[in-house]
């Protein structure tokens, strides 16, 4: 199994993982995310895209400080995923 598989496969393991807690496919809106939400997310390996588009469906407004930000990048959150972040005050 190459990288790309082993990703995959861990990305589909997770999402049946999320259904079995939840006992359906619960969507994210209205849910709060909070931002050990998105590091857990995205240290098991979840695509960006899904992460931000679980944060926005969310509609979760983070503050987020200078530490918030070197926490996140020290978790391994992509720039990508904290400007999304951050752009959810500005709205």
């Amino acid at each position: 199994m190459d990288k790309a598989d082993k990703k995959k496969a861990q990305e589909d393991q997770y999402r049946q993982q999320a259904y079995d807690d939840r006992g359906s496919s619960k969507s994210y809106a209205k849910s709060r995310v909070t931002k050990d939400d998105v590091i857990g997310w995205s240290s098991r390996g979840m695509r960006d895209s899904e992460v931000i588009d679980r944060v926005d469906r969310s509609g979760t407004i983070f503050h987020l400080t200078a530490a918030d930000e070197n926490q996140l990048r020290d978790a391994g959150v992509s720039e990508e995923v904290i400007r999304e972040m951050k752009d959810t005050a500005r709205h």
